[in-house]
């Protein structure tokens, strides 16, 4: 758990946060209590704003208070450079990207680099901060009835989009209405499918109707794929993933995307004054670069400003740079095995201990990652995360060799046994883990095999017809909720559990750990849920790395997310 690094006395934040709001002596307690839970991550954002009547708070004090608890540090949120004095406005920050984006409509868009793009164009009822926690946004206020399962949002008066129309209640409605619409088409369906449906209150308050109480419910809207879009627009026909109109703190330049499309460079302009809710830099440039080498050197030579996803191959290179910055934040990403469960010889849940017992974890971050990252010992939700469990130390950090062929001799395993271990061909990062994995599975006595297959091979071998034994995978948590770290990795049926390792009782911690909106609840689940994946292993996880990140050391007042999102370069700017 992060919790806030000194954080200020809750009189402090709440003087700031609401000047001029005088609390009775009555209240105080309660108040103060509240904004310190808060604060240590032992209460959500709904239990703060359901506790926040009781401490004499109105719904649009409740929110202010809670987006200045989300504003203070946190030992992970490091700004990236030293902020100076006052911000300054103008500038445009240019983008390096490891892969181009493949559009611009926020709510069809699959890859990270797309992401890091319509973040900057579309606005969300709330945002997450540095650690990954919501705060109100979009939504001047937040009510929540009916056991939980009703959310009522009031919208931030005189927000339009970047046409000039207003952004009014149909329009979110719209907008998440939408994403139920889509169905499996939207990339992060899982996230929908307790949302029942919407309500238009007034021209400026939205419901959200939930089919059960759903704890990571205003994380899921903080994240891009739930941005708000003009529902005129997009009924007539408007194509939003070449012509985007969102409100967010920046807009497609005039003339659209260049002659070369989303292959780049993109500009983005910015929306509104700098001052007065626009952010300080004129504008953004996002350029494709696919080589890590490539982007480096032109960090080095001044040719872009910020590389949005420093491989860790040139890491060292940057970081001894004259005139850059560089960060190093532990975010939600982590890798692990598939699995096939339907296999004979990995259906037996010794042979996958046999496994884990087997990985030489240090070795796959030093050999694998470069040194940057740490072996996974224990659960997967990352150990940041307030429902981590730093005790679960399933996994040794190097391998027992002796444990692995015990375990082995145990099912009947024959030394020599044939296993392959398959990864996707155009990862290098996931083929060289893959390597590791079968020499070191070689020496716990196994015939473990490298097997390198195109996207459309790995698809037919791993999604569809279950003939793969391992294969390597990774998941970039977008949200950092817990849920997101486990649900559709485990979950029976869910997009990543394509070696039916599920169990019924998995399935219930999981669904468990959704379906309560306190935190203290939802952290007993996913420790008991981790535990038990540690004795079952559904899955094999192996590594979690770091989000590395280097910049113009011009660049000021950028903070690093957990999630790897590039959102606060609205309140960034550029040095002269």
């Amino acid at each position: 758990m992060a919790g806030r690094n000194a954080a200020p006395a809750p009189d402090r934040i709440v003087a700031a946060a609401l000047p001029g709001r005088a609390t009775t002596a009555a209240n105080r307690p309660r108040l103060h209590e509240l904004v310190e839970q808060l604060l240590a991550e032992s209460i959500s954002l709904d239990e703060f704003v359901l506790g926040a009547p009781a401490a004499g708070l109105d719904r649009v004090e409740a929110a202010r208070l809670a987006a200045a608890c989300a504003a203070l540090p946190t030992p992970g949120a490091a700004t990236l450079a030293a902020v100076s004095a006052q911000p300054r406005s103008g500038g445009t920050l240019r983008v390096g990207l490891w892969i181009g984006p493949e559009g611009l409509d926020a709510a069809l868009a699959t890859t990270r680099t797309s992401r890091l793009l319509t973040e900057q164009l579309y606005s969300t009822l709330t945002s997450l901060d540095a650690d990954g926690r919501p705060y109100p946004d979009l939504a001047e206020w937040i009510e929540i009835s009916d056991g939980g399962k009703t959310y009522t949002f009031g919208l931030r008066p005189g927000v339009r989009f970047h046409d000039g129309t207003e952004l009014t209640a149909t329009d979110v409605a719209f907008s998440l209405d939408r994403l139920l619409s889509l169905g499996e088409e939207y990339h992060f369906e899982p996230w929908t499918v307790t949302m029942a449906g919407t309500e238009v209150v007034d021209r400026s308050t939205v419901r959200l109707r939930l089919n059960q109480v759903t704890g990571p419910i205003l994380t899921w809207l903080a994240f891009c794929g739930s941005g708000i879009v003009p529902a005129a627009a997009v009924r007539s026909g408007h194509d939003l993933d070449r012509h985007p109109i969102g409100s967010g703190p920046f807009r497609l330049a005039e003339g659209g995307l260049g002659p070369d499309g989303l292959r780049g460079p993109i500009r983005f302009v910015r929306n509104g004054a700098a001052g007065t809710g626009g952010p300080n830099l004129d504008g953004l440039e996002f350029v494709t670069m696919l080589d890590d080498a490539e982007r480096a050197q032109a960090l080095i030579r001044g040719e872009i400003d910020l590389d949005a996803f420093v491989g860790p191959s040139v890491w060292p290179t940057l970081t001894g740079a004259h005139g850059l910055g560089t960060s190093m934040v532990g975010d939600g990403r982590w890798h692990w095995l598939m699995v096939n469960c339907t296999d004979p010889l990995l259906a037996d849940v010794r042979v996958r201990q046999a496994i884990s017992q087997a990985l030489d974890r240090q070795a796959l971050v030093d050999d694998g990652l470069f040194g940057l990252g740490s072996p996974i010992r224990g659960g997967v939700v990352a150990p940041w995360s307030w429902a981590a469990d730093p005790a679960l130390a399933g996994f040794g950090q190097r391998a027992d060799l002796d444990r692995a062929r015990a375990l082995l001799a145990e099912a009947g395993v024959a030394p020599g046994s044939r296993l392959s271990v398959a990864a996707t061909a155009g990862t290098p990062i996931g083929i060289r883990q893959a390597e590791l994995v079968a020499a070191q599975l070689s020496r716990a006595g196994l015939d473990a095999r490298l097997e390198i297959l195109d996207t459309a091979a790995w698809a037919e071998s791993v999604r569809r017809d279950g003939s793969f034994q391992l294969a390597t995978s990774y998941w970039g948590s977008p949200i950092n909720d817990p849920d997101d770290f486990v649900y559709m990795a485990y979950r029976s049926g869910a997009r990543f559990d394509v070696g039916t390792c599920g169990t019924p009782l998995l399935d219930e911690l999981l669904d468990a750990g959704r379906a309560s909106i306190h935190q203290a609840d939802r952290a007993e689940h996913y420790r008991h849920l981790q535990a038990l994946t540690v004795d079952e292993l559904p899955l094999i996880p192996t590594v979690q790395p770091p989000v590395l990140r280097a910049h113009t050391t011009r660049l000021r007042n950028f903070v690093p997310l957990r999630n790897a999102q590039l959102k606060t370069l609205r309140h960034a700017w550029l040095e002269d």
